[in-house]
């Protein structure tokens, strides 16, 4: 048997190994997104602050923001 075809074996047996805790991975993050929504016109700073990526002042301009 050539090399190409031991390649493309192993890459076929393989890559599930490696594609499925990928995956698991991504639903559970996605199932935490969904069942940690909150309404950005009602939230109060502390909800803010505990969304990634906003910092006292992001949560001071969304707050001062609202109609």
């Amino acid at each position: 048997m050539s090399i190409r075809k031991w390649i493309s074996i192993g890459m076929v047996l393989g890559l599930p190994l490696f594609a499925a805790p990928q995956l698991a991975f991504i639903q559970r993050s996605a199932a935490a997104t969904t069942a940690a929504l909150i309404d950005l016109n009602t939230a109060t700073i502390d909800q803010l602050e505990a969304l990634p990526g906003i910092g006292p002042a992001k949560a001071k301009a969304i707050i001062e923001g609202r109609p």
